[in-house]
C-alpha cells in the first residue's frame, strides 16, 4: 500500500507541473490533488464495501474549451463475502468537464478498473472535485462522497 501511495503522490506532483506549465495560457483553470478522503457513508463498488481512497489527478480546463489530464483513485475496503481487505483502482483518462458557479469542477474520461479477480477497460467516470472531496461515479455507480482526510486539492488558475 505504501508503494501505492507513494506511486500516487509522484503522479501527482509529475501531473500537476505539467498542468501549471499548461496553465500560463489566459483563461485556463486547473485542478491538482493528491491525498486520501474517507467515504461519508456506506458505499459499494463491485463486491467491494469501500471505507476510504488515495488519489492523485491533475485536469488542465484550457481556453479553448478542451479537457484533458489524468484521474487516479486507490478505493479501500473489504471484499463483500470474504470481508477480508480489498482494493479497486481506477485509473482514468480525462477528456471533458467543466468548472461550475461553485467553485467545483466536473471531470469526465474512461478508465480501466481493477480489482483482484478483473480488469474492465473503457469504463465511463464522472468525478464532482471540490477543495473537500470527491463523488465519484464509476460506470452507472454512484459513489458516496469522498471527504478529504490527508493531502490537498487544489482548483484555480
Amino acid at each position: 500500500m505504501k508503494k501505492i501511495v507513494l506511486s500516487l503522490v509522484v503522479i501527482t506532483v509529475l501531473v500537476g507541473s505539467v498542468v501549471t506549465l499548461r496553465a500560463q495560457g489566459a483563461g485556463t483553470t486547473v485542478e491538482t490533488a493528491g491525498g486520501s478522503a474517507a467515504f461519508t457513508s456506506p458505499t459499494a463498488l463491485l463486491g467491494v464495501n469501500l471505507s476510504g481512497s488515495t488519489f492523485g489527478s491533475g485536469v488542465s480546463f484550457n481556453g479553448d474549451g478542451t479537457v484533458d489530464g489524468n484521474l487516479e483513485e486507490v478505493l479501500s475496503g473489504t471484499d463483500a463475502i470474504t470481508g477480508l481487505a480489498a482494493t479497486i483502482v481506477v485509473d482514468a483518462a480525462i477528456t471533458g468537464g467543466s468548472s461550475n458557479a461553485d467553485g467545483s469542477v466536473t471531470v469526465t474520461g474512461t478508465a480501466t478498473v481493477t480489482t483482484a479477480s478483473q480488469t474492465l477497460s473503457g469504463v465511463p467516470i464522472t468525478a464532482v472535485i471540490t477543495t473537500a472531496g470527491i463523488t465519484l461515479t464509476v460506470g452507472t455507480t454512484t459513489l458516496s462522497p469522498q471527504a478529504l482526510t490527508d493531502g490537498a486539492i487544489f482548483i484555480g488558475q
